[in-house]
């Protein structure tokens, strides 16, 4: 083999398999709780902290262009097993879908008093700057974060609270989320998911790593949120909220109970539009939060994992190295296991976490779920390709807005 690809080969391997050790530890950790019962029990004794005397929450709502999923949203939002909410949607398409979400929100206000609405005139320009808008109007002591095509379990709120009770670094708590519709590509998105929430948050909750933040069914103090805000200067809010959070000393949890359903992706375009997204602003939160995360006071295992989080949607371009390699300079005698036990590392994640939450019907659509896989890593290569080129000629990507309940 020429000594360049070698070099190329065997740095690409290493980190490679680093990943891939680290989803075998998380499947195995899964199968080594009973974490059903352990977390059950866990959430009744801290759902006993806060029965005398509940806090004031605010679930805040950004919508754009969901006039199609609006009613259902707010609906489930108003039946939540919880007294005390402030309720905010942010209406962030008014002028994009021609006053058709204002007249729902108008209506729903009659029936739901507590119901506040904000009309963006100005809106579309991207989920975090609709949240900051609206921030300043929450009253409660806790936020709770909803995309408008999700919808809550009625005890998510509950199960969510005590965390920040227990715990006073606790600045956010990260609830599940499952896709409910049916189709190929939203059940090969809720196999992702499995393997996401299901095992890998799962995992790191346990063994006390770093908790990422989904941007939706999560809980944050107002307080905190209010200070940080959410950046504009990447398209996954979420995910560098996770960071500055870190890195200003505070934890993140997160918890297999409460959670909500959503309606994943339905077709190839808006699945392609979602996943870019996420990539695209994965890789800024990269650029943006190494080094601050190095220098942080964080533990040693914490800023390696937050490593492995970060740097996560370079792995798809990694494995593409790997296999571009072996074609033009085969290593036979390591080709074959070390192709094997890789990339079969993050199915062992789906499958394990199937069986623990009862999902193996699902399953069935783990080959589908795999031919989704080199589309992913084009689309990880395409956002890095793309992130290069906006930055050299001073542009920026504008949010991308994945439709529902058309």
């Amino acid at each position: 083999m020429n000594p360049l690809y070698l070099l190329l080969f065997l740095i690409s391997a290493l980190i490679f398999m680093a990943y891939a050790v680290r989803y075998y530890i998380f499947s195995f950790v899964i199968l080594s709780f009973d974490y059903t019962r352990l977390q059950r029990q866990h959430a009744l004794e801290l759902k006993k902290l806060d029965t005398e005397n509940q806090r004031l929450v605010t679930v805040l709502i950004p919508a754009f262009k969901e006039f199609g999923v609006l009613e259902r949203i707010i609906n489930g939002v108003m039946h939540l097993e919880y007294s005390r909410l402030q309720v905010i949607v942010v209406n962030d398409g008014h002028i994009q879908d021609r006053g058709r979400s204002a007249l729902i929100l108008e209506e729903l206000k009659e029936k739901y008093p507590n119901l506040f609405v904000i009309h963006r005139l100005n809106g579309g320009r991207g989920k975090s700057a609709a949240l900051n808008d609206a921030l300043p109007y929450a009253q409660g002591d806790f936020i709770l974060f909803l995309d408008a095509d999700y919808v809550p379990d009625p005890w998510l709120i509950r199960y969510l609270i005590p965390f920040f009770l227990v715990d006073e670094k606790c600045a956010a708590v990260q609830g599940f989320i499952e896709p409910h519709n049916n189709g190929l590509i939203p059940k090969v998105c809720k196999l992702e998911r499995i393997s996401g929430y299901c095992t890998e948050l799962f995992a790191r909750e346990r063994l006390k790593l770093v908790t990422q933040l989904g941007g939706t069914t999560m809980m944050l103090r107002t307080d905190v949120i209010q200070k940080l805000q959410f950046s504009t200067r990447t398209l996954t809010e979420d995910t560098d909220l996770t960071f500055r959070l870190l890195i200003n000393g505070f934890r993140v949890h997160y918890t297999t109970l409460g959670g909500s359903t959503e309606d994943a992706p339905t077709t190839l375009r808006a699945y392609w539009r979602q996943h870019h997204r996420w990539a695209y602003g994965h890789i800024q939160c990269a650029l943006q939060h190494t080094i601050p995360i190095l220098r942080s006071r964080l533990s040693l295992r914490e800023k390696i994992d937050a490593l492995f989080v970060l740097e996560v949607y370079f792995l798809p371009i990694i494995t593409l190295l790997n296999l571009v390699i072996l074609i033009v300079a085969p290593f036979d005698f390591v080709s074959w296991p070390y192709i094997v036990f890789g990339s079969s590392a993050p199915f062992f994640t789906v499958i394990f976490g199937a069986l623990k939450f009862k999902q193996v019907r699902a399953l069935k659509y783990l080959p589908g779920l795999m031919l989704f896989f080199p589309l992913n890593a084009f689309i990880s290569l395409h956002a890095l390709a793309q992130l290069f080129w906006n930055t050299v000629s001073r542009r920026e990507l504008p949010w991308a807005h994945t439709p529902h309940g058309r």
